[in-house]
């Protein structure tokens, strides 16, 4: 299974990918929009080849492109890779308030994300791509983290 890592801090999207390549996954990296236009293929109807081809994607919603509100903005690539019907692990910030509903596939982590976290998301939201309506996968519990307030599904 290939993973996308959309993350504009070298350092962190380097450590997202090595958990995730530790783990066993493919994966490949991408800063997201980058200057000076910030303009990015996911957000066009060319659409991006990355996404495209991964089943899965790891989302910073604090792109460089958000911290000087310029071109594409990480909501944008969201919106984009949810059409593509992907599972989607968002990492947020304090002020982000991006709230998961039954069903959509996406898990909302504060930054920085734990390790185990980010894999169990992605492994979990994977599986759910696989099982049907109605399935066992339905009844996981909605986990909050310690003393973090996002309400982030472990499944669903």
């Amino acid at each position: 299974m290939k993973v996308l890592v959309a993350e504009s801090e070298t350092w962190l999207r380097d450590v997202l990918l090595g958990w995730l390549r530790e783990a066993g996954f493919e994966v490949v990296g991408c800063p997201g929009p980058e200057g000076p236009d910030f303009l990015c293929a996911g957000a066009r109807k060319e659409g991006c080849p990355l996404a495209e081809d991964a089943d899965a994607i790891v989302l910073d919603l604090e792109l460089e492109s958000d911290l000087l509100i310029c071109g594409v903005a990480a909501w944008e690539l969201l919106h984009y890779y949810r059409s593509l019907d992907k599972p989607v692990v968002v990492l947020t910030g304090s002020e982000d308030t991006l709230r998961p509903l039954p069903g959509d596939r996406t898990a909302v982590f504060r930054r920085p994300p734990d390790r185990e976290d980010v894999i169990r998301a992605v492994k979990v939201l994977l599986l759910a791509k696989e099982l049907r309506p109605g399935s066992a996968l339905e009844t996981l519990p909605v986990v909050e983290a310690p003393g973090m307030g996002t309400g982030r599904r472990s499944g669903n």
